[in-house]
């Protein structure tokens, strides 16, 4: 996906962190549409038109995977794209979860620098506009 192209939803708590995110996605050209708490997160992944959504595993209100598991059983009519988690757990049990409830993978955000970011995320976009 060329450079420029993309909404994003990013729902995280952690807003020196979301910040940063934000920040990256911008320069790559990239709309990101934030949300703080895991609530606002599924109301604005419920709108759908979302190229990705990055959902932490973590947060106030609704976790991660209950906003996942409420995407798969009511999926917007606008779908979105892939679901990618933030989380700080390596933990295999922890991802396989969150892919069986659909998730399209993991981003560890302890171990994740700026530009490893930017190549993931763009992988994943490229992944959903190959069809």
């Amino acid at each position: 996906m060329p450079k420029g192209k993309g909404k994003v939803l990013l729902v995280d708590d952690d807003g020196t962190l979301r910040a940063l995110y934000v920040d990256v996605l911008e320069r790559e050209g990239l709309q990101v549409d934030q949300a703080v708490e895991g609530k606002e997160g599924l109301e604005k992944a419920k709108q759908g038109g979302y190229d990705l959504v990055l959902l932490d595993f973590l947060l106030p209100g609704l976790e991660g995977t209950q906003i996942l598991k409420e995407l798969k059983e009511n999926p917007p009519q606008k779908a979105n794209g892939p679901i990618v988690m933030l989380t700080n757990s390596d933990q295999v049990e922890v991802i396989e979860k969150c892919k069986a409830l659909g998730a399209a993978g993991a981003i560890i955000k302890s171990t994740v620098v700026p530009d490893q970011l930017v190549q993931r995320i763009q992988g994943y976009l490229k992944d959903q506009h190959k069809g």
